[in-house]
């Protein structure tokens, strides 16, 4: 309000006085969304957490992330991952788990690692596909996937030709296209 009073306003424009930028009343705070209530997710994101924070609270840095002890942990936790079921009928199950795979690949460090994880998001997203739920929320996943072989063709161009092989149609035409008419950076990094 006091920035466009004295820098954007104009005559005749009047100025905004307080009661004019004050709500006449609070309505309730919009409710948090609650991610992992059930005790199998909440100890797979524990596990998952052990992977960025070390023992003793500090971030992990990438040459940790390097050592075979790590390397045996994001196994562990893909396993996790990939046995928790949770209530299949909710769609919570499913972003929940887009979102930890997704923040597996943005941890692992580049080679076997992120392999791995590449592979068993696609599995999943492949194996989701054909359940309950909504088709737009399932590509975003599949979209970020194809986001990163186009804004990294050195460091996922491999794995991009996969998806082009897939045996999943739906995944396999989105990679095609991507590969013929790529977006533009600047619409792939809102996906990241």
């Amino acid at each position: 309000m006091d920035f466009f009073n004295t820098r954007l306003r104009i005559d005749p424009l009047e100025r905004i006085e307080e009661v004019e930028s004050t709500p006449s009343r609070l309505e309730a705070n919009a409710p948090r969304q609650q991610t992992c209530q059930d005790a199998e997710c909440q100890a797979v994101v524990t596990r998952f957490r052990g992977l960025f924070m070390g023992a003793d609270g500090r971030p992990s840095r990438p040459a940790d992330r390097e050592s075979k002890e790590w390397q045996s942990a994001l196994e562990a936790v893909l396993s996790d991952l990939k046995k928790w079921a949770g209530d299949r009928s909710t769609p919570e199950v499913f972003r929940n788990k887009a979102i930890l795979y997704g923040d597996l690949l943005n941890l692992a460090p580049p080679g076997a690692a992120r392999n791995t994880v590449l592979h068993a998001e696609l599995e999943f997203l492949q194996a989701a596909k054909d359940g309950e739920g909504n088709r737009i929320e399932w590509f975003l996943p599949l979209n970020t996937l194809l986001a990163h072989t186009v804004l990294d063709p050195a460091g996922y161009g491999a794995f991009a030709a996969e998806l082009r092989k897939s045996s999943d149609p739906v995944v396999s035409v989105f990679a095609r296209l991507e590969a013929v008419a790529p977006r533009s950076a600047d619409r792939l990094m809102s996906l990241l």
